[in-house]
């Protein structure tokens, strides 16, 4: 369905329909990594923002590759089986597993959106 449609010529509103089209736990995916786009670009609110820490922030970790990537920090769960499904774990893990295209902070709206969608709708 999605070769049809030329990704390029679609605003956002557009998108949030074609994301109706993923399987469940590719559009949880791109729901979280919106969400945390948004946080990185001072588009979501600020107690979410808030949560959004990146490795290069921190002084002990700033000499990493992971701070050279801008990976988010992932902080540590006290537990095994609910503890990773949280949004505070979850959030940086999902965002960090993304290619670095993805993750380029020079990317609009529309062009993370697209990008997102082109990747996860690439058959593997």
């Amino acid at each position: 369905m999605l070769e049809v449609v030329s990704l390029e010529m679609l605003d956002v509103v557009s998108l949030e329909v074609i994301s109706h089209w993923l399987p469940v736990l590719q559009r949880i995916k791109y729901k979280v990594c919106l969400l945390v786009y948004k946080c990185l670009h001072q588009a979501a609110p600020t107690y979410l923002a808030e949560l959004c820490s990146s490795v290069s922030g921190s002084a002990s970790r700033g000499h990493l590759h992971s701070a050279v990537r801008g990976d988010l920090a992932v902080p540590r769960s006290r537990t095994a089986r609910y503890g990773q499904r949280c949004f505070v774990v979850s959030r940086p893990t999902m965002w960090n597993s993304l290619p670095l295209t993805i993750r380029d902070p020079s990317l609009t709206l529309t062009q993370f959106c697209v990008c997102f969608i082109k990747i996860a709708t690439t058959p593997r």
